[in-house]
């Protein structure tokens, strides 16, 4: 998230790519990108990421919005 990928990949071993797919690692390496820190970022990746993951955290409250409701 806030590790280099690397120093990621050392610490969580083959868990790397759960840190990586991450919405808070998708929206650092914008910010990174964003403000100059790292020019090689893939911004449609992370950006279509973050839009995937915003859709599931809205389906999923709509589902326990309407599932509460209905109770």
């Amino acid at each position: 998230m806030f590790y280099p990928e690397k120093a990621i990949a050392v610490r969580l071993g083959p868990a790397a790519p759960l840190a990586y797919y991450s919405p808070v690692s998708m929206a650092v390496n914008i910010y990174r990108y964003s403000f100059g820190y790292i020019q090689q970022v893939d911004l449609l990746f992370n950006l279509g990421g973050l839009v995937v993951w915003c859709i599931f955290g809205l389906l999923l409250a709509y589902k326990l919005y309407i599932r509460n409701l209905t109770r």
